[in-house]
């Protein structure tokens, strides 16, 4: 069982009470995504390299994705890095992970906790927390770090993926997709932003940086016009194989923090 004190109790129902989706927005976004959520799961996500370096050894090795249906890097913990691999989100459609996991050959099952990060209580911490596009969806960046670093042990990892929409691909997103862009805080994408909130939640920084190839993206782009998909194609096209920029806040999708628990 957890234990926090009043004041990281009060900074996660503020996170709780800002969030920036709803459970519908998800479970529409789900839904519209459902046909594409059956892949294998390679170790070729963004992140995974990052994952591998923070790998518990040892005799417990737990991991716990946050927000992270249907369950991807769940899957990469329990496969490739040998985790009991916790998956914890507040909309989960359990006949989809079980797919994901039989696709994927994982014979035995992922925990799976449909809840609130703010409300739920573990009941043991982890070695190793990640998340991947999570906190960007909350307007209080710090409590949510707090809440991330709660359910980490002591000398624990903590890793948190978000994507990076102050460069070219925020640039795309406000020209064509504003309301997905208003759903998310663009201001805890920055690296000494984030290296503060860490260190201010206990977690002692390890990296913090911009990563992943030149990637600009929409949401459903094949439903999109044919002039914009050409658009976005010719503009990862020129990124990756012409001018192939070093990691900046400019180009990169990605940016990727690795905390440790203090």
């Amino acid at each position: 069982m957890l234990h926090a004190d009043a004041a990281a109790v009060a900074g996660a129902g503020r996170a709780g009470r800002d969030r920036l989706t709803t459970d519908t927005f998800w479970r529409g976004y789900w839904a519209a995504h459902g046909h594409r959520l059956l892949r294998t799961v390679d170790g070729s996500m963004p992140g995974c390299d990052v994952l591998r370096r923070c790998a518990p050894t040892g005799r417990r090795r737990s991991f716990i994705e946050v927000g992270g249906f249907p369950g991807y890097y769940s899957i990469f913990a329990r496969t490739r890095l040998g985790c009991r691999a916790t998956l914890l989100d507040s909309y989960i459609d359990r006949e989809a992970v079980s797919a994901l996991c039989a696709h994927n050959g994982v014979a035995d099952s992922i925990e799976l906790i449909e809840g609130d990060l703010f409300c739920w209580k573990p009941r043991h911490l982890f070695e190793l927390v990640f998340s991947s596009g999570f906190i960007e969806h909350f307007a209080d960046t710090e409590a949510v770090v707090a809440a991330h670093a709660r359910l980490a042990r002591r000398g624990g990892h903590v890793v948190i993926q978000l994507p990076n929409f102050r460069g070219l691909n925020g640039l795309l997103q406000a020209c064509f997709d504003r309301p997905l862009l208003r759903a998310h805080n663009r201001r805890c994408m920055d690296l000494s932003f984030l290296r503060t909130c860490f260190e201010r939640c206990g977690l002692r920084v390890l990296s913090a940086e911009y990563c992943g190839m030149f990637n600009v993206w929409l949401e459903s782009i094949e439903q999109r016009a044919l002039a914009l998909r050409w658009l976005v194609r010719s503009l990862n096209y020129l990124g990756n194989r012409v001018v192939r920029p070093a990691p900046s806040q400019l180009a990169s999708p990605y940016i990727v923090v690795v905390g440790q628990k203090r």
